[in-house]
């Protein structure tokens, strides 16, 4: 509570002096290459390291430490995001090196996900199929079937069917529901 009775109010940052946080000061690197010595030696300290090795063990993404090491270093006046700008990739290719080195299975952070992969799969799928009947010169049986799973599979791309259907309410909880509405939440017993 007495964290929350020292946090700033609004606009004080207009009547403090200026220069009081390190953000409002100039970068204490301006030199992209010095920056990337900079977190290069940061990141190869062996307290740092296994640290590293631990979270990319974890499964914590690439692109969430560059970003992490990369937004401490501007809010303690490091360097300038214009800096993290230009040295993002080659910190991210440091933390690739560190997980491979150690024989970790990484993630970046910017993988698709499964579950839209399959959606455009599907969607690719169901345009060859349409595409397959445009060419069809002679209509039969298959081409019927044809037509018609590519109806389904474009309906269910719009409507997915997650899970089993919700059951029926049986009697008894319909007539009890008018009941429990009139009472309230804190009637029920």
């Amino acid at each position: 509570m007495a964290d929350l009775l020292n946090a700033p109010i609004p606009g004080q940052s207009l009547t403090d002096s200026p220069k009081n946080y390190p953000w409002e000061r100039p970068p204490e690197i301006v030199d992209p290459r010095e920056a990337i010595k900079f977190h290069l030696d940061g990141l190869t300290e062996p307290e740092a390291l296994d640290n590293i090795v631990e979270m990319l063990q974890l499964g914590v993404p690439v692109n969430a430490i560059t970003q992490t090491a990369l937004t401490t270093a501007q809010m303690e006046g490091i360097h300038s995001i214009d800096v993290s700008l230009i040295i993002g990739n080659v910190i991210n290719e440091e933390l690739i090196s560190i997980a491979e080195e150690a024989g970790i299975d990484y993630k970046m952070g910017d993988e698709p996900d499964q579950a839209e992969v399959e959606l455009k799969e599907e969607q690719e799928t169901v345009a060859l199929l349409r595409r397959k009947l445009r060419d069809i010169k002679e209509e039969d049986a298959g081409t019927e079937l044809m037509r018609q799973t590519a109806d389904m599979m474009a309906n269910s791309e719009e409507e997915p069917i997650e899970g089993p259907a919700p059951e029926m309410m049986d009697v008894e909880a319909e007539q009890e529901m008018p009941q429990m509405q009139q009472r309230g939440l804190m009637a029920r017993g």
